[in-house]
């Protein structure tokens, strides 16, 4: 007996530290030059925001296509730690690095699975768990969220808590509603995080659905019920804790239906996220994508046809929201097929990949798929390492150059909404922080959704003349990302200064300054 319990512990001991090792690497691929790269447009829009009121951030959230949960978190956040390129990014990591415990936490859950044939021992249950987290810590599309500073980290750690909270509610026995109630809470946390939660949500309930049909066909149905209402009392409290955003919920699908004008999704576009969610590496040929698929969809087939409730589990969360999605941009010819967007379900996969670990019978074919499924993720993630810059972007560069020589009457000019806010950042960093950095808007060109003007205040938009040219100051300097022309032909003025930035990750970012002729 004492020899078990050490035996037990020691597992456990060990079982730690190696997931410590995980966490570490994890972080450490997540911090690699964090600060460097540019922030991209949606980053620098998040950074918006932040600078409203709390109140005002979700009013601005509402007009656009996104809920305000993680635009409060990183508001909060940055009022602490500072809104640097690398701050602002690192509560995205802090959010992956505690995704990796959850998610270890989760798939030993679902590894000892009490309810699926020939469940393994601590060992084989543990093995799966670390190789899950293993494949998260280094996937490239788990790293690449987790340094961004946008709400698909935040939301994958909430897709992996609610997760283990629905498999814990439904094997308690005792304190089932505190259980029941904490997945209820943390569902319509989710949702408040980013709209695709409903897909894994629904998905969640879909499993619970099917476990019961399972059970009348195993045993009865009163062994499942309990379940069945527990997930109901949870879902009514996250519906009655979501139902405040529920209108505006429908006045953005509208307004995305409407407004938005999106390349319908084509059979090369689901092939290409496809493996790159299941391979971390750009798309291969097509023969070549098809071998590597072909053992892995033969595991995950074989496991669910022998009825394995851990891998159902896995495979339903994975699949429904790629398929929903899928479905319904070939239905409206609306696309909201975006590999960003299905993070949250590939988490799920990756819990599917350490299922068919434990399950397989002896260490050689353990080692096999590991091989498998780890060696492409460490390539894919190599080549994206490799391309993070050491230079700083050529906004950056840019910025400060208007810091020497910007004088207070000056008003900069950028084409269009969605280049305002990047450039207002890097001004910002250098000092900059009141610059007025202006966009001009057409009032007669396409009725659409104008990207990142809910970010804006109205003073950043001017409306152009019949010419298309912006009101004239007595100095304009005017913005344009990819170094090109001298911008708008401003009549009564003269250019007395230009110049060309080059940075890293090959941007490039052109300044023209504009004063009136005597």
């Amino acid at each position: 007996m004492m020899g078990r319990k050490w035996y037990g512990r020691a597992v456990l001991q060990n079982g730690l530290v190696l997931l410590s090792f995980v966490a570490a690497i994890a972080v450490g691929v997540r911090c690699y030059r964090l600060g460097g790269p540019e922030l991209t447009r949606d980053e620098s829009f998040s950074w918006r925001l932040t600078q409203y009121p709390a109140a005002e951030v979700i009013q601005r959230t509402a007009s656009d296509v996104h809920p305000p949960l993680y635009y409060l978190a990183l508001q909060t956040w940055d009022r602490v730690w500072s809104d640097s390129p690398a701050a602002i990014r690192a509560f995205s990591v802090l959010c992956g690095f505690l995704s990796i415990p959850v998610f270890y936490a989760l798939c030993q859950e679902a590894c000892t699975d009490r309810g699926s044939k020939s469940p393994p021992g601590r060992d084989g249950a543990q093995g799966g768990a670390l190789l899950g987290a293993s494949v998260m810590a280094i996937h490239l599309a788990q790293v690449m969220p987790s340094r961004t500073a946008r709400m698909y980290s935040l939301g994958v750690l909430l897709a992996g808590f609610t997760a283990w909270l629905l498999l814990r509610a439904m094997r308690a026995q005792a304190n089932r509603e505190v259980w029941w109630s904490a997945y209820g809470v943390a569902a319509a946390t989710f949702c408040y995080v980013h709209n695709y939660a409903l897909f894994t949500i629904c998905a969640q309930g879909v499993f619970v659905l099917g476990d019961l049909l399972m059970c009348a066909r195993r045993d009865s149905f009163r062994n499942a019920l309990p379940s069945v209402f527990g997930f109901a009392f949870a879902a009514i409290l996250a519906l009655l804790l979501y139902s405040p955003w529920l209108p505006v919920l429908n006045e953005q699908l509208h307004t995305v239906r409407e407004g938005y004008w999106i390349p319908a999704v084509t059979r090369q576009d689901a092939e290409r996220v496809l493996f790159t969610w299941l391979a971390g590496m750009e798309y291969l040929q097509e023969l070549e994508a098809a071998l590597w698929l072909a053992p892995l969809a033969a595991l995950a087939l074989w496991r669910v046809i022998r009825g394995d409730r851990a891998a159902y589990f896995f495979v339903v969360q994975a699949a429904l929201p790629w398929l929903a999605s899928l479905g319904i941009s070939l239905w409206s010819g609306r696309s909201i097929f975006f590999d960003r967007y299905l993070v949250f379900a590939h988490l799920s996969l990756l819990g599917l990949w350490g299922i068919l670990w434990c399950r397989l019978p002896d260490a050689a074919s353990r080692v096999f798929l590991a091989c498998w499924i780890v060696l492409p993720c460490l390539y894919g993630l190599g080549l994206a390492l490799a391309q993070v810059p050491e230079e700083p972007p050529a906004i950056a560069k840019a910025a400060g150059f208007l810091k020497e020589h910007y004088q207070p009457e000056d008003v900069v000019y950028v084409p269009n909404p969605i280049v305002v806010n990047p450039l207002r950042y890097y001004a910002a960093q250098v000092g900059l922080r009141a610059l007025p950095v202006r966009c001009t808007v057409s009032a007669f060109g396409h009725p659409g959704h104008q990207t990142h003007v809910a970010s804006l205040e109205a003073q950043d938009i001017t409306w152009p003349d019949a010419q298309g040219t912006p009101p004239v100051a007595g100095r304009m300097w005017q913005g344009s990302e990819g170094g090109g022309g001298a911008g708008y032909p401003c009549e009564g003025m003269q250019i007395i200064l230009q110049e060309t930035f080059d940075g890293g990750g090959g941007t490039h970012y052109r300044l023209v300054l504009y004063e009136k002729t005597p």
